[in-house]
């Protein structure tokens, strides 16, 4: 999607700049509606004098070399975040994190040949988000992660421009993975794993996923469903025994209950019925419909 902006008069001086984002989901907490992820971002932009202004502002050697030639440097240094040479803030690279740690050092390659930057920053952060859990087990959640891109000296750049190597697949502007934990309960979307806005200037990474229904259908839904089943067998039963009856129903609530307390350390606490629950309450309702 095209960045949009208002035109300030400044624009024809901000440096073009591409965003590339490759994250990993480890954990997911939806108590407390936060998810931790962790991988890189990768910085592309253009400034012919990135190395000069560096030396002259910072006193640090950026080493420089053509990416199409074997003059590729990798050079972990500490860039000064004076909001002039870095599109995102190291300490505060995203605007719903509630933590954020860096791996690795911040490495800075620049082809002097194009006049293009390339800084890449590693990050293991816990990030807010809101869980629709009405649907539970059957829901689809979204993970966003909500790059903090300075728009004072740099524009977006939604496509790859000139200079961007393709090495790696750095032209793909997201790549996505779930970690093993993860993934038994939730998969990517097959048709659309991630969407990647850039509109208003405001980079924002949607990870799509979809819960793996199969252990609640299995373990929860079908026993309950066999419940119930089992307590139409009272209408088989002479009416006049009362106490008979009501004995195998309470029985077979009784045992709802403890399908119901065996499951409650995994099931989600919200101020509303899920999908679920009204699964349980209907069991209930359809047993007491038969004392």
């Amino acid at each position: 999607l095209p960045a949009t902006e208002p035109d300030d008069g400044r624009d024809h001086l901000r440096k073009r700049c591409y965003i590339r984002t490759v994250a990993t989901v480890s954990s997911v907490n939806l108590v407390a509606h936060t998810f931790e992820a962790q991988g890189y971002v990768n910085l592309f932009w253009e400034d012919a004098e990135f190395a000069t202004r560096v030396k002259e502002t910072q006193g640090l050697e950026v080493k420089c070399g053509s990416v199409a030639t074997e003059g590729v440097y990798w050079a972990p240094i500490e860039l000064r975040d004076d909001g002039e040479l870095l599109p995102i803030n190291p300490h505060n690279m995203f605007a719903n994190q509630l933590s954020l740690e860096h791996p690795g050092p911040l490495k800075v390659v620049f082809n002097d040949k194009m006049g293009v930057v390339e800084v890449q920053l590693t990050f293991k952060a816990e990030l807010t988000t809101f869980f629709d859990l009405h649907n539970f087990p059957f829901d689809r959640q979204i993970l966003g992660l909500q790059i903090n891109f300075r728009s004072g000296c740099f524009k977006l750049s939604p496509e790859p421009f000139q200079g961007v190597p393709d090495r790696w697949n750095l032209r793909s502007p997201v790549s996505i993975a779930l970690a093993p934990s993860v993934s038994d309960q939730f998969a990517l979307r097959a048709s659309q794993p991630f969407v990647y806005d850039c509109r208003d200037w405001k980079p924002v990474v949607r990870i799509m996923c979809e819960r793996n229904s199969t252990p609640w259908v299995l373990n929860f839904v079908l026993p309950t469903f066999i419940i119930v089943l089992c307590g139409g067998s009272a209408g088989f039963m002479p009416a006049s025994d009362v106490s008979g009856r009501a004995s195998m129903l309470v029985t077979l609530m009784l045992t709802l209950v403890a399908l119901k307390f065996s499951v409650a350390d995994q099931l989600p606490v919200v101020p509303y019925l899920t999908l679920l629950d009204k699964d349980l309450l209907i069991g209930f309702t359809m047993l007491v419909g038969q004392l």
